[in-house]
């Protein structure tokens, strides 16, 4: 797959719950890769293409899991292999320092560890 995104993604290990817009339950997944504009995720079922979803982040700061935060998004592009799923979410909006903190902070931390 060919990189046509403008942004780095620095890995950081992520608990996702994705729940589209509507439906019951959420979907459990990892993150593997985001930067301030997306994420990209491992799915534990198909989620669909162009779907509206809300995020729960809940990321891992090598003491254990710490604050979550939660953020909407658009699946952008779902990719199925041997029975398993990769999405790529794009965020409403830019993460910004003062409204994701936590989630800022670990880009940042990514980025210097990188």
């Amino acid at each position: 797959m060919r990189e046509e995104r403008g942004a780095g993604r620095p890995y950081v290990i992520a608990r996702v719950k994705i729940k589209p817009l509507g439906r019951t339950p959420s979907i459990d997944a990892v993150a593997i890769n985001m930067s301030r504009r997306g994420i990209g995720v491992y799915v534990t079922e198909p989620i669909k293409k162009g779907a509206e979803v809300s995020l729960n982040l809940t990321f891992y700061d090598g003491k254990g899991f710490r604050s979550t935060e939660n953020m909407r998004g658009t699946v952008r592009w779902v990719l199925e292999f041997g029975g398993q799923y990769a999405a790529g979410i794009e965020f409403v909006a830019p993460v910004l320092k003062q409204d994701r903190p936590i989630f800022y902070d670990c880009l940042e931390q990514a980025k210097r560890n990188g």
